[in-house]
């Protein structure tokens, strides 16, 4: 009889003591959500936008150069393409641009045939 009720105590107390725990940080949570400031995540989303914006317009400008690039190449590739020994040239300097950006070309070895516009 005495066992039963140190273990009736026991199971009050524990109880008593998750009960009281769980209390407490239930008002913790509701301490931290109102302490929130919701325009400021707000905020932080739209700088995350507005930064993923400009990287979206830096590569796009990057690519609408590189476009212009490639057709400035093709008009000159059509310019003189009447000539077989200019097309080659250009041809074979491009390769070797290529080449050099790439590292599968050692620079100063080729050097005198290699060079950037």
């Amino acid at each position: 009889m005495i066992n039963l009720k140190k273990e009736k105590m026991t199971i009050t107390i524990t109880l008593g003591i998750i009960c009281f725990l769980l209390i407490f940080v239930m008002f913790m949570q509701f301490k931290t959500v109102q302490e929130t400031d919701i325009t400021q995540i707000e905020t932080m989303r739209e700088t995350e936008l507005r930064e993923a914006l400009t990287n979206w317009k830096t590569k796009y400008q990057e690519t609408s150069e590189s476009l212009e690039e490639t057709k400035q190449k093709i008009e000159e590739y059509k310019q003189k393409d009447n000539s077989n020994e200019e097309v080659n040239e250009l041809l074979s300097k491009e390769v070797d641009q290529t080449n050099i950006i790439l590292g599968k070309l050692d620079v100063r070895r080729r050097r005198s045939s290699c060079y950037f516009n």
